[in-house]
């Protein structure tokens, strides 16, 4: 039975990932996978959020809104005054 080094949870056989705290057992500098990485470990959800492309054009769809109603406020203040 594994457990996650993080939080202590029991992880089952296939998880990828601590469900409960997002640390990720395969990048835990060789606990698991006997050495034969040499990644550091990291927390799932910001690999995810680094990698993600659908995430990732959230966060662009979400920056040209803020540029577009700021153009769109800018504009309204210029005809009105």
């Amino acid at each position: 039975m594994k457990t996650c080094p993080n939080c202590g949870s029991i992880l089952a056989d296939n998880e990828p990932y601590c469900e409960n705290c997002g640390f990720d057992p395969d990048f835990d500098m060789g606990g698991w996978n006997h050495g034969k990485t040499r990644v550091k470990p990291y927390y799932h959800g910001d690999h995810i959020k680094d990698q993600d492309n659908y995430v990732l054009g959230k966060e662009v769809d979400w920056a040209i809104f803020a540029v577009a109603m700021g153009f769109l406020i800018f504009t309204i203040c210029i005809f009105v005054f």
